[in-house]
């Protein structure tokens, strides 16, 4: 029997930002995604083909108009192909931005891409390939 592999890609969102604004003297709320953060059509065919999997950690900045900018890879998949993807996906988010005192304002944004798949057929139970990490951090 032949065996099939389905993508999946797990966005952890991390719930740690730093206003870009320096002084703290209002509240700042927390930016909002607009669309889901689909990365699976991101997932490299080379990297599925090889069964490359893994957790991306990135970092980017979530500007005044929403817009996705400066992502930096913080910790590797280990997959130079998986952390590049990770990285293009990111730039296709758009958000509602983070505001302080009612004003929009740009922020430091952290988010897991974690890369697996999901291998169909054989004579055993489905295996999945990824597991999803995410959770709050300071």
């Amino acid at each position: 029997m032949r065996h099939l592999k389905y993508p999946i890609v797990v966005v952890a969102l991390l719930a740690s930002f730093a206003a870009a604004a320096q002084p703290d003297d209002g509240a700042l709320t927390k930016p909002e995604r607009i669309a889901p953060r689909d990365c699976g059509p991101f997932y490299p065919r080379t990297s599925l083909l090889q069964n490359e999997q893994g957790v991306v950690e990135l970092a980017f900045t979530v500007t005044e108009a929403g817009a996705v900018k400066d992502v930096t890879v913080t910790q590797s998949s280990g997959y130079g192909r998986l952390d590049k993807a990770a990285i293009r996906c990111a730039e296709s988010w758009t958000y509602h931005p983070a505001t302080k005192d009612g004003l929009p304002v740009a922020v430091t944004w952290r988010t897991e891409v974690d890369w697996g798949f999901i291998t169909v057929g054989g004579n055993g139970p489905d295996s999945i390939g990824q597991t999803s990490r995410g959770g709050n951090r300071p």
